[in-house]
């Protein structure tokens, strides 16, 4: 009896391990299917022949420092060059409000000196006037002298502005004025006679 269970025993161990046999390739082909298919989380590890990573597909924080501090260098020149043209920009703003405020000024002194001309020209005119109106006023009272006796034309010569009597004087022949002079009180005709010669 025990010869017989041991033989029922051994030939059931080997359909189980049969069996196991049976079903192991389906098993392991499984498997193979799983490891062969790349998983979507899983990194693909480097391999000696895979190709470099080019250099414009690297990111930012890969940067060598010095190529960090050359972009650093370029954007603080490039601020700088900002400010001086920002400055510049000013200047020549200024500089244009500058020459326009200078031409309305130039403006204003063309307008200014064509107005003194105009009013130096109306002086020298009325001066011109004034004169001829004085000389013709200096030759009628020369002539109302003329015709006096020089007792007489000396004694209002002697009472007279040595200014007036002057312009005067310079009317009258000196042959006419002499005998006028020679009755005139010493000092004014000394005065008027220095007042001839120095005018």
């Amino acid at each position: 009896m025990r010869h017989l269970l041991r033989r029922a025993f051994h030939g059931r161990g080997l359909l189980i391990i049969g069996a196991a046999l049976l079903a192991a390739p389906a098993s392991w082909a499984v498997a193979q299917s799983a490891a062969d298919t790349p998983q979507a989380d899983a990194p693909v590890a480097a391999t000696e022949d895979a190709a470099p990573v080019p250099e414009a597909a690297r990111p930012l924080l890969s940067l060598h420092p010095g190529e960090l501090e050359v972009l650093r260098s370029l954007a603080e020149r490039r601020r700088a060059l900002d400010a001086r043209e920002a400055e510049i920009y000013e200047r020549e703003q200024l500089a244009k409000a500058f020459e326009e405020r200078l031409s309305e000024e130039t403006k204003s002194i063309r307008t200014l000196q064509a107005s003194l001309k105009e009013q130096e020209a109306k002086l020298a005119a009325e001066k011109e006037t004034v004169s001829a109106a004085e000389a013709e006023r200096y030759q009628r009272l020369a002539k109302a002298y003329k015709s006096m006796k020089p007792r007489d034309a000396a004694r209002l010569f002697d009472d007279l502005d040595l200014e007036l009597l002057t312009a005067i004087a310079r009317e009258i022949s000196p042959r006419v004025l002499a005998p006028v002079m020679a009755k005139m009180k010493p000092e004014k005709a000394r005065a008027l006679t220095e007042a001839l010669t120095s005018g």
